[in-house]
């Protein structure tokens, strides 16, 4: 235990919370997005794996104004050596989610991983209970730049557990399409942590944690990706978050293809009564 505890991880909790940021991390991506040679926003997403399709979920507005070309992929940690070529790609602004195709032999080549469509759940009933999630991003404040002439960038990931709350801004909030989770956590009890600034976590994901309650064996696969960050309010203190069901709905209009798997999780939730 030494080595954990040098870590500042002295608990059960403490350990799994680690193991679920990595693993998280492990199927994300940051978004290079440059409106121009000299300049980089940053943007974030999750890669999930439909049939044999690979997609990043993110959010509309990342891409507002960019052709595809103007747009790279990064796994944590990686440069532009290790960016992913980008296939294809649409978005909305209503709801506010956005997708892009990743070659599927260029995902098995790399270190990074992809999160089955069975692992997309919708958030239930969260009026009455206070869900624990993880939101999971890549903030601008954190991609440094190991080259500028070059503009190759390291990208950091980071993440924050937290709670989906009812939100103070509910006039921001569209039922069923919205939901919103505390950023930083409105009892302060990280205040005195060096938190990001959450630009640069737009299109990140927001994932359930799994409990330990009733399981023999706690792992990080059973989580659920429950939403995509949209926006941030700092003065109320929130993330709002597009519900995981709008993104996998524009999915199923856009690409017929795979119709038939999503059919199929969508059946998974109505039995479960998910949603």
């Amino acid at each position: 235990m030494r080595l954990l505890e040098q870590l500042g991880i002295k608990t059960a909790g403490d350990a799994a919370s680690v193991t679920l940021h990595n693993y998280v991390s492990d199927r994300s991506v940051a978004l290079l997005l440059r409106p121009t040679l000299n300049e980089l926003r940053i943007g974030s997403g999750t890669c999930i794996r439909i049939a044999n399709t690979y997609l990043i979920a993110t959010v509309g507005h990342n891409f507002d104004g960019l052709a595809l070309n103007q747009i790279e992929l990064l796994p944590r940690g990686g440069n532009t050596e290790a960016s992913l070529p980008i296939v294809a790609g649409q978005f909305r602004t209503s709801p506010d989610v956005g997708w892009l195709e990743v070659d599927s032999e260029a995902i098995l080549r790399s270190n990074i991983k992809a999160v089955d469509i069975c692992q997309l759940s919708p958030l239930v009933d969260e009026e009455n209970n206070q869900v624990v999630v993880l939101v999971q991003g890549y903030p601008g404040e954190r991609v440094k730049a190991v080259a500028e002439s070059t503009h190759c960038p390291h990208v950091e990931s980071d993440g924050l557990l937290s709670l989906v709350i009812p939100p103070r801004e509910r006039s921001k909030v569209v039922p069923f399409v919205d939901f919103a989770i505390e950023y930083p956590p409105w009892d302060r009890s990280v205040d005195q942590l060096p938190l990001p600034v959450p630009l640069g976590i737009s299109g990140g994901g927001v994932w359930q944690v799994p409990t330990f309650d009733n399981q023999v064996l706690w792992t990080p696969g059973q989580s659920r990706l429950l939403g995509l960050v949209e926006s941030w309010q700092e003065k109320s203190r929130e993330l709002f978050c597009v519900r995981i069901e709008q993104w996998l709905s524009v999915v199923q209009q856009d690409r017929s293809d795979l119709s038939v798997e999503i059919d199929a999780a969508i059946a998974g939730w109505t039995k479960k009564n998910l949603w």
